[in-house]
């Protein structure tokens, strides 16, 4: 029954993504409503995967689940699919339909990605002396660390969506696809909204984090790659922040920056997680 709604959820947000980019590039008006219906009917399935998963692992509670490398990757799918569903009800309703063309299909790749690792017993190791804490920390800390992060992904879909859009303007060609797309100053506006929610949430994390550290350390680093990447990440996105607010460079070149230090940190964040820890996100 878990394999069944997995490639069910699957299927949907792939007919969805190719729906997506369908309404972007033809002029049919049918294919969007299309990626509206799908959706909004892929968000309670994959919903009910998460209870699935929970319900056929005997002996597993959630706790257990998000510990696993599978749920790491669901919990993420799900999260981004969570805040599309937050931006339809959003003042940036507007961009929505620009935005699903990058996210769904990476939402898909997600879920295409996890299936090997369903079965797969490596989770997050814990000794004994922190576990108290993780009960009362971790959770909380997980939450908004990844809520900022997936704040700055936000910020990196903008960006590539003003670069692409400053492109087609410079050449003056498919304009139809223009009329369809937000103008640039809303989506200027969207990237510093998303990059100022992304700083305040992975702050919060960070300082979840530390408090977790102290508690079962009497530290507040531990010298390890997770956390010296996680303190870079913020210093980049603060840095962009800073930026932003002080309008001392063009658009154009913030947006450059905001899509090369996305890149780099999800790049560090792979290396550094595989190579380094020798188990993806600390799952061994």
């Amino acid at each position: 029954m878990f394999y069944l709604i997995f490639w069910a959820t699957v299927i949907l947000f792939l007919s969805a993504s190719v729906f997506s980019v369908l309404s972007l590039k033809t002029d049919e008006d049918r294919y969007f409503p299309a990626v509206k219906y799908i959706f909004f009917a892929a968000l309670p399935i994959e919903l009910c995967l998460g209870f699935a998963r929970v319900y056929y692992s005997p002996g597993s509670g959630f706790e257990s689940i998000v510990s696993s490398i599978w749920g790491f990757f669901y919990m993420l799918a799900l999260s981004l699919t969570l805040l599309l569903f937050y931006l339809f009800f959003s003042k940036w309703k507007n961009q929505w339909k620009s935005f699903i063309v990058i996210i769904l299909p990476f939402i898909t790749m997600i879920l295409i990605v996890s299936a090997p690792f369903i079965e797969s017993p490596r989770k997050v190791m814990l000794n004994a002396e922190n576990m108290v804490v993780m009960n009362h920390f971790v959770t909380a800390h997980i939450f908004f660390t990844v809520a900022g992060e997936l704040f700055f992904f936000l910020s990196f879909v903008g960006s590539i969506l003003y670069i692409a859009m400053e492109i087609q303007l410079r050449k003056k060609t498919s304009m139809k696809l223009m009329y369809k797309l937000p103008n640039l100053e809303s989506v200027e506006k969207f990237n510093s909204w998303s990059i100022t929610r992304s700083l305040y949430l992975l702050s919060i994390g960070i300082i979840l984090g530390l408090t977790m550290t102290m508690m079962a350390y009497n530290t507040v680093f531990l010298g390890t790659a997770k956390e010296a990447h996680i303190f870079f990440s913020w210093a980049v996105i603060f840095g962009i922040f800073i930026l932003r607010r002080l309008k001392k460079i063009v658009s154009h070149k913030i947006n450059i920056i905001n899509l090369g230090m996305f890149i780099i940190i999800m790049s560090l964040f792979i290396f550094t997680n595989i190579f380094i820890t020798k188990g993806f996100h600390g799952f061994k």
